[in-house]
C-alpha cells in the first residue's frame, strides 16, 4: 500500500505544474500545516479551506515534514517558457 501511495505521489509531483496555480496553492497549504502554522495559507491568518484537494495536502504536509522540498518555481514563471517536458 506504501508503494501505491508513494507512486501516485512521484506521478502527481511530476505533472503537478501542469495543473496550474492549484499545485503552488496546496503545496503552500501543506509546508505551512508541516511547519505547525495550521491549515492556512498566509501563517497568521485564521484557518481556511482554500485549497481543491486537502487530502493531497495533507500528505504534502507529511512529505514536507521528512524535509522533502516542495517545488521551487511558481507555475506562473512557467507560462513564458512554455509547458513543462514529458517524460
Amino acid at each position: 500500500m506504501v508503494g501505491i501511495i508513494a507512486f501516485a505521489c512521484a506521478v502527481w509531483l511530476g505533472r503537478a505544474w501542469e495543473h496550474g496555480d492549484d499545485a503552488y496553492i496546496t503545496w503552500t497549504y501543506a509546508v505551512h500545516l508541516a511547519r505547525g502554522d495550521g491549515f492556512v495559507f498566509s501563517p497568521g491568518a485564521p484557518p481556511s479551506l482554500g485549497t481543491t484537494t486537502p487530502l493531497w495536502c495533507l500528505i504534502f504536509a507529511a512529505i514536507a515534514k521528512a524535509g522533502i522540498a516542495p517545488p521551487s518555481q511558481h507555475p506562473s514563471s512557467l507560462e513564458s517558457s512554455g509547458p513543462p517536458p514529458r517524460c
